[in-house]
């Protein structure tokens, strides 16, 4: 997912357009000959591609339910075994089927791009903890040109501060206390991932309601001349 706003990066650097192959074909190839390198040497360091099932196929098929501040463990343990094959295509495809739309509005901010991406990995990972966040804040600054567009910004606080206040309470009561129960915790883990929906949401809706004020002006006018008053939903 990350070597399409690279290519993006790459097409739209006006020092990058002298050829498809620097434009292009270089990035992809760097990224393919890095990928295979990394694969080979861990294939020396253990003598097999057992591995490969380890990493990605434990990530991919979700088979570790183990309570975190992610999605799935809950919803998964609680699932029916039969139709645990077709949610888990669900799941994970949903984590890709994004970056589509998404490439297709912000072909032309490949930074931006990265960012939304990152940070829908971020939400939606199969085993999501609270240090993936960290990327995705200390991006932040990048878009510190639209805040005074940011609309939910006390709510989206509180969120985080309540989830990760009371995330380590409820597991308290839950694992060692057993005064409460898986429900306690995942209402919290629901409430931190509202928190990053509402966060991403609101920079979109920041860059896409400076990008209008940019080419319509901050007052925009009607048809009959009057002053129009933008609603963006």
């Amino acid at each position: 997912m990350f070597i399409l706003p690279v290519l993006l990066h790459s097409y739209n650097s006006k020092s990058s357009r002298s050829g498809i192959v620097v434009t292009i074909v270089y990035p992809l190839l760097t990224a393919l000959i890095a990928a295979s390198l990394l694969l080979t040497l861990s294939h020396q360091v253990f003598y097999s591609w057992d591995f490969l099932n380890a990493v990605y196929g434990f990530t991919l098929q979700v088979s570790e339910l183990t309570p975190n501040m992610g999605l799935f463990w809950y919803f998964f343990l609680e699932m029916f075994d039969h139709f645990r094959t077709f949610f888990l295509w669900v799941f994970q495809i949903n984590v890709f089927i994004y970056f589509i739309p998404l490439t297709i509005i912000f072909r032309k901010q490949s930074f931006l791009l990265f960012y939304i991406l990152l940070s829908l990995i971020t939400l939606l990972k199969s085993y999501s903890n609270m240090a993936d966040l960290a990327l995705p804040l200390s991006m932040l600054p990048l878009w510190g040109y639209v805040y005074k567009y940011l609309r939910n910004v006390l709510f989206i606080t509180a969120l985080f501060i309540v989830s990760s206040v009371l995330a380590p309470v409820m597991w308290y009561l839950w694992i060692y206390a057993g005064s409460g129960n898986a429900n306690f915790f995942y209402a919290v883990t629901l409430a931190y991932s509202s928190a990053q929906i509402f966060l991403l949401s609101d920079i979109l809706y920041a860059v896409l309601r400076r990008q209008y004020h940019l080419k319509h002006g901050l007052q925009p006018k009607r048809l009959d001349g009057q002053t129009g008053q933008v609603i963006m939903k």
